[in-house]
């Protein structure tokens, strides 16, 4: 019997299995993050850092503030539904 999406056999040890695992999640995981970081930096001019740090309390229906910026003044920057749903799931 194989693991869906693994190509582990269930008769492998458990430790080695779910360490795999893990770290294909992680990797992964990674991947689709920096990704979201790339998409809202294309459609808002925002810096990697500035997007990297933000927090819940700064995306709003389709906006994102950034506070801290180089400037030091905040901006509200507007962003499709879209690009609302895929970074706010």
């Amino acid at each position: 019997m194989q693991f869906i999406g693994y190509g582990h056999s269930m008769a492998q040890s458990p430790r080695n299995f779910t360490a795999k695992m893990f770290t294909e999640y992680r990797t992964a995981r990674l991947a689709s993050d920096i990704l979201k970081v790339v998409k809202v930096s294309l459609a808002t001019g925002g810096r990697f850092l500035e997007i990297a740090n933000l927090k819940g309390s700064q995306l709003s229906k389709y906006k994102i503030t950034y506070t801290k910026t180089n400037g030091k003044k905040n901006r509200t920057v507007p962003i499709g539904e879209a690009l609302y749903k895929d970074i706010y799931k």
